[in-house]
């Protein structure tokens, strides 16, 4: 009931009746911005919980075998689409990226890129739609308010501000989403493993 998930849907999905909130699923077009805004962790997203995209970051950060390891929270609508563009021009770019798909940017919980980075994630991306083009109208602007916080968060917190990228491309952006990968790849290479920022 604290009126968080209300304010961020703009679409006016979510409703407080009687101290609770109160989804019209329906109507809800599925984004996530709300769940990753929930303190509580009250609201979540069908198919893509909290508990779902954990299991992910701990699959995908399971064995490290290679530096730097990348894990890269992309949306299904845009960046997910470019990454699987760039695999079908048979684009060649760096194997280091691990790639968990949200419908959303705004679905990225800071909470996911804290734990992949605490399992021994070199390096996190989070890509979206470019802004003023979401699925979602909003999305991807929550996902930027939230990931700027994150990212003076991080540097408080004494890592590097290179371990958190934040990417806008379309879906028809195959060989800038390659060359994106490449070139994150190439910066953290030039940082330690992220185990010495862990200490």
């Amino acid at each position: 009931g604290c009126r968080i998930c209300e304010s961020v849907c703009e679409l006016g999905r979510i409703k407080i009746i009687k101290g609770k909130a109160v989804v019209d699923e329906v109507a809800c077009r599925g984004c996530g911005a709300c769940s990753a805004a929930c303190p509580s962790g009250a609201l979540q997203t069908r198919n893509y919980t909290d508990e779902q995209i954990m299991a992910q970051i701990r699959e995908a950060t399971r064995e490290i075998n290679e530096f730097p390891l990348v894990i890269g929270f992309l949306c299904h609508w845009c960046s997910y689409a470019a990454a699987d563009l760039a695999g079908s021009m048979r684009l060649q770019y760096p194997t280091n990226l691990r790639n968990i798909r949200v419908l959303c940017a705004g679905r990225v919980n800071p909470s996911f890129v804290l734990e992949a980075l605490r399992r021994g994630a070199d390096g996190v991306l989070v890509a979206g739609c470019r802004l003023g083009e979401c699925h979602y109208t909003i999305g991807n602007y929550c996902a930027l308010q939230r990931m700027n916080v994150l990212s003076k968060l991080l540097v408080d917190m004494g890592f590097d501000e290179r371990r958190l990228r934040v990417e806008w491309l379309a879906a028809s952006e195959g060989e800038k989403f390659a060359g994106i990968v490449k070139d994150y790849v190439e910066q953290l290479k030039e940082l330690s493993p992220i185990g010495s920022e862990l200490k």
